[in-house]
């Protein structure tokens, strides 16, 4: 396995380590952008109804802290039990903050201030409404000299999730700064996930990157309205009331984009289509929901939308787990391993549904549930961009490879092109003085000893000449096998060189005389078409010298076969070996240019070598074989 290979597999194993450590970092963080713990309010109480007449005969309950009531068209009536702390002057005020920020309407009493004097915040009253410009609702109210009740009246058709403190200015400021910090840690994230997966899909042109990149777009925009920096930084721009249907329009269309997104996801996994049936029909029941919050009950509307969420996520873990056909996938780059992506819809699962448990007022509220939809958006980005940049690089690897063998598929196919365009050249020229010859003796009556001779010359050279295309042609393309047997080289050798007519030009000098193991037939022919090489386009008056011989340790036989240079000079190093190849000035012999193709293939199918060297002013090939072949 390759070093980047190995690198891969072991960052796709960290991928669900790190969701479960960054669910937990979540978790742990959440506590910290929370409101600090005051010392005002002494107890907190909650009754759901239009209008309280007495309050007296109201059936009041107990909360703590956080309230979580869900989705619901009548307005919530909380208590607060105030009372001074010790060594504060009834002058000093104090701020009651509510949290979170997508809350309608919520109205103070305090029977410290005037009953014309009593202030209103919320999403659909103007941002300047609030005591001091935060992202959360605040009211400064004084601190008094006795212990005092407030009513709060809160009015949304949002979740009817509720955080409330009262702090003095200090500590409000101060527990503002924190929030905005973290805050904008969370938007700088999601910004910065966008921002990797626009360049991510630029680089690599990939359908699912581009899907992220809406993704992102959509939590990007949801995280902005959601978190208040729309309600901050729009409200001198937008209307409360356009600013909170946008809220609202932002919550339906992430949701609508992440089920989407992970259909899209999901369906390159070839997944049964009653499965993608259901996912489909869940994605496309957000259009009456949308319908519902427009033109009937927005609250409704925007608790379906939670519901919708819940069951799309139960269904996306579902299918992965028993609707993809794992076993018989098609190896592809661009799927994950079931672990990473069954994991990842678990993990989506438990946030998800534990926002949910939160929201629609099933269970008790924590500091958790006002962010669980950014932990979301948050988890979704960095995972999905670990993914998503395995999986580009995964992909881009499989389209270098793909490049690389269709490069050398045209390249083969260039070669074969070549190679035809070089036979038949080769034919075209070899073939056309012996046929020549033999059409000129077939056409006289009685031809000349000589042209008789010439004649058979040909034909012996056309039968060469087809012999050696055989030859290639099984050892390139079909393949041969061997016959291995024990060899006396310098017999093979000597016989081969006293069979030949031109042997009183050979020089043969052996100093090994033992035996190896290889095929006769075709070492003969790999020798003798070195020695015919050596003939034909070496000097004529010179000698040809053949040596065997073993190395210095023993370990292999060489076989050299020396020419002087010949009219046909020094052939090209980088091409002596290649088919069909002849230099320009090796025209005047006959020759098929297959012969030192052959040896060379022919040697190394005996696990040998063969060189090609000048030494000496002389021309010199060496067949180099391992004892051992």
């Amino acid at each position: 396995m390759g070093q980047k290979k190995l690198a891969r597999c072991r960052l796709i194993a960290w991928i669900p380590r790190l969701a479960i450590h960054l669910l937990f970092w979540l978790v742990a963080v959440t506590p910290c952008i929370s409101f600090a713990t005051d010392s005002f309010i002494q107890s907190q109480d909650y009754w759901i109804g239009e209008s309280p007449e007495n309050t007296k005969n109201v059936h009041w309950q107990t909360f703590q802290r956080y309230l979580a009531l869900g989705y619901g068209s009548e307005p919530v009536w909380i208590r607060l039990h105030v009372a001074p702390e010790a060594g504060k002057s009834p002058d000093q005020s104090i701020e009651i903050n509510i949290r979170p920020g997508f809350l309608d309407q919520i109205d103070l009493y305090d029977p410290l201030l005037a009953k014309t004097a009593q202030p209103s915040v919320g999403d659909r009253l103007s941002w300047s409404n609030n005591a001091r410009p935060s992202f959360t609702y605040n009211f400064s109210v004084p601190i008094g000299a006795e212990p005092r009740t407030l009513f709060l009246r809160v009015k949304t058709s949002s979740t009817r999730l509720i955080d409330i403190s009262a702090l003095t200015p200090a500590e409000a400021q101060n527990d503002e700064r924190e929030l905005l910090t973290a805050l904008s840690f969370v938007l700088y994230s999601l910004c910065a996930f966008l921002v990797w997966a626009t360049y991510n899909w630029i680089t690599h042109r990939d359908r699912l990157s581009g899907d992220f990149v809406l993704l992102q777009l959509a939590s990007v925009g949801y995280s902005i309205v959601i978190l208040g920096f729309a309600r901050v930084y729009l409200s001198n721009k937008l209307s409360p009331e356009t600013l909170d249907t946008l809220t609202s329009l932002a919550v339906l269309t992430y949701c609508f984009t992440c089920t989407w997104f992970y259909i899209r996801l999901i369906s390159e996994y070839g997944i049964k289509v009653w499965a993608l049936r259901i996912l489909w029909t869940l994605l496309a029941l957000s259009i009456p929901v949308l319908a519902i919050y427009l033109f009937s009950a927005p609250w409704l509307g925007l608790m379906l939308n939670t519901c919708l969420m819940a069951l799309s996520c139960i269904a996306l873990l579902l299918c992965s787990l028993f609707a993809i056909p794992w076993k018989s996938l098609p190896s592809n780059p661009s799927l994950l391993p079931k672990k990473i992506l069954v994991g990842y819809f678990l993990i989506l699962f438990l946030v998800n549904w534990t926002h949910a448990y939160s929201i629609l007022g099933f269970g008790r509220s924590t500091s958790l549930s006002f962010y669980g939809a950014i932990h979301n958006a948050l988890m979704t980005g960095l995972l999905l961009s670990m993914v998503l940049y395995v999986r580009s690089k995964k992909i881009d690897h499989d389209r270098k490879q793909k490049l690389i063998r269709e490069q050398a598929r045209a390249d083969h196919e260039r070669q074969q092109r070549t190679q035809q365009s070089q036979f038949m050249d080769m034919l075209a020229h070899e073939l056309n003085t012996p046929l020549s010859v033999i059409s000129l003796a077939i056409g006289l009556t009685y031809p000349s000893q000589k042209l008789r001779e010439l004649a058979a010359n040909g034909i012996t050279n056309i039968k060469e000449l087809i012999n050696r295309c055989v030859q290639a042609s099984q050892v390139n393309e079909i393949g041969i096998p061997l016959h291995k047997e024990s060899i006396n080289l310098e017999a093979l050798i000597g016989s081969l060189i006293h069979n030949r007519p031109e042997s009183e030009r050979i020089h043969f000098q052996a100093t090994y005389a033992g035996e190896i193991l290889g095929d006769k037939k075709w070492l003969s022919i790999a020798v003798n078409n070195l020695i015919d090489n050596a003939i034909k386009y070496g000097s004529k008056e010179d000698c040809i010298d053949v040596d065997l011989s073993t190395n210095a340790d023993r370990t292999s036989i060489n076989i050299a076969i020396y020419n002087d240079i010949g009219k046909a000079g020094l052939p090209d190093q980088n091409k002596v070996f290649q088919k069909y190849y002849r230099s320009e000035s090796a025209h005047h012999e006959t020759g098929s240019g297959l012969g030192l193709f052959l040896s060379k293939n022919l040697v190394e199918m005996h696990n040998g070598n063969i060189h090609y060297t000048v030494v000496d002013k002389r021309i010199c090939f060496t067949i180099c074989i391992p004892l051992a072949a």
